[in-house]
């Protein structure tokens, strides 16, 4: 199984908010990086990661550390899958909050009324009262779905 981590949840304690790495040239701050993601890495016993750095909606930086696979020792590259799986969750739920202080959507509004181009899994809830509240609380009723047909060893991670 590859295991991978994604760093947006440990961004701050990795680079505490210091005032000389604010205007660092990229250079420099991804040496920095290099060396803080390493020692981590080591310290908690993560095999494999992959970082990027976003500047302005432009990736400015990509680099990929460690294992993707131990047991046959196949290096993790900057192109191989990951499943961001729960991390992703914050991540969603910062751009959902975002959206609505920009005023661009409702937290009570239907979700059908936003997203167009997605069909709901089946479920006991109506797909056209379902709200992004509901989402971002795990309220709307939605299932699983298949993921787990897919990656059946994580089920014994949940009992």
């Amino acid at each position: 199984m590859i295991l991978s981590i994604v760093w947006v949840l440990f961004i701050s304690k990795l680079f505490p908010e210091n005032e000389h790495l604010k205007n660092i040239p990229l250079n420099s701050f991804t040496s920095y990086i290099d060396t803080r993601i390493q020692e981590s890495m080591k310290k908690y016993n993560i095999p494999g990661a992959t970082l990027a750095l976003i500047k302005s909606g432009k990736t400015v930086w990509v680099q990929a550390y460690g294992s993707a696979d131990l047991e046959t020792g196949r290096k993790m590259t900057v192109n191989t899958y990951v499943r961001v799986q729960s991390i992703s969750k914050p991540v969603t739920a910062w751009g959902i909050m975002k959206l609505v202080e920009e005023g661009q959507i409702d937290l009570d509004t239907p979700i059908v009324q936003y997203i167009k181009n997605w069909k709901f899994p089946q479920s006991e809830f109506e797909e056209n009262e379902i709200t992004a509240r509901q989402l971002l609380s795990h309220t709307a009723g939605l299932p699983i779905g298949v993921f787990y047909n897919y990656f059946p060893q994580l089920m014994i991670c949940l009992h």
